[in-house]
């Protein structure tokens, strides 16, 4: 017998203690989401009003860009996803990992972000992946990605007059952030980076070593995702207003921020509320009123993307499931 069959209140214990942790959070992240969305919509209403709807011109070959821009970095989602199981030993076919990561994804429209997580599990336990790697393969691909979001940001100390203004030595400081995050993201810092928060959390720590090619395609992967990200959000800005360069620069700062903040902020539904805050504090302010369409349409998209993702990785997945059956009969009668 266990110990915890030994003694139940030892284990009623820990689901009371986990219990008052995550009633802590709630307390705290739920009040904090509250507030954005309120809020952005009290800006959006704003915005609304001041607009001129006769003046209004969209260029809508800047639509369909940002919803190519978009499936990419869902694409790269995936990828990364896919080569970070590889760095773990774990190797998959591409059209196995990309769309089990598509349909899971889902689930982040559910306060909380557990629904993807559980999601991709079931699904990778399906494949024969174990549930320990699973989890180690997307908390090791989940802090990739908020790193280079926050790695992406930096720009807007360059580019943002608020920030460019009131920051001083900001250049300096980006400069520092660039290479602190370069640095983190060898294999090596990072997986012991990683293993402090698993620790804290108290689930199973990474392997010390990681196969190095994979690892270096996932980082670069990420690296594409963040661009493909700031150009979706420079995208939509353009169908509306032109903004140039520096507004591309800003519109990358802004989407790697939204991607690391919307990671992070588990209690807003796929983002939901902290992403247009964020829009609307940087590429909004390029394009006066019209950045409140521009939010508004780019979440649009955003949901139209997954859904298309979604029903595309439900044909991919049935067909991966089939033959990932077959292979082994396969293999046998090659044997045989």
């Amino acid at each position: 017998m266990s110990m915890i069959e030994q003694r139940p209140e030892v284990a009623q214990e820990a689901i009371a203690a986990r219990r008052g942790k995550w009633l802590l959070r709630a307390a705290i992240g739920l009040p904090l989401i509250a507030l954005v969305w309120f809020f952005v919509i009290r800006v959006l209403v704003r915005d609304l009003r001041r607009l001129d709807w006769r003046q209004l011109d969209i260029n809508w070959l800047f639509v369909g860009g940002t919803m190519l821009f978009l499936i990419l970095g869902r694409l790269a989602m995936g990828l990364t996803t896919r080569h970070v199981m590889a760095a773990l030993g774990k190797h998959l076919r591409h059209r196995q990992t990309v769309p089990i990561l598509w349909v899971a994804a889902m689930g982040r429209y559910i306060p909380g972000k557990m629904a993807t997580v559980a999601g991709s599990v079931v699904f990778f336990v399906k494949l024969g992946v174990g549930w320990t790697v699973t989890l180690a393969a997307l908390s090791l691909s989940t802090a990739m990605m908020i790193l280079v979001g926050l790695m992406a940001a930096v720009p807007m100390m360059f580019v943002h007059p608020v920030m460019r203004k009131n920051i001083p030595y900001g250049w300096a400081i980006s400069l520092v952030m660039l290479g602190g995050g370069a640095v983190c993201l060898h294999p090596h810092v990072f997986t012991k980076i990683c293993n402090l928060g698993l620790k804290r959390l108290k689930r199973g720590a990474l392997p010390e070593r990681m196969q190095w090619g994979p690892y270096s395609w996932a980082v670069f992967i990420t690296l594409w995702r963040a661009l493909f990200l700031g150009c979706a959000v420079w995208c939509a800005a353009e169908a509306f207003k032109p903004i140039g360069f520096g507004g591309f620069l800003l519109s990358l700062a802004a989407g790697g921020a939204a991607s690391a903040a919307g990671f992070l902020a588990v209690y807003a539904p796929a983002g939901l509320g902290v992403h247009e805050w964020i829009y609307l504090m940087t590429v909004g302010t390029l394009i006066g009123p019209q950045g409140a369409l521009m939010v508004i349409m780019y979440r649009v998209l955003n949901v139209i993307s997954d859904v298309i993702t979604w029903g595309v990785g439900m044909v991919m997945l049935k067909g991966a499931f089939v033959a990932s059956e077959m292979e082994p009969q396969m293999n046998a009668d090659e044997h045989g």
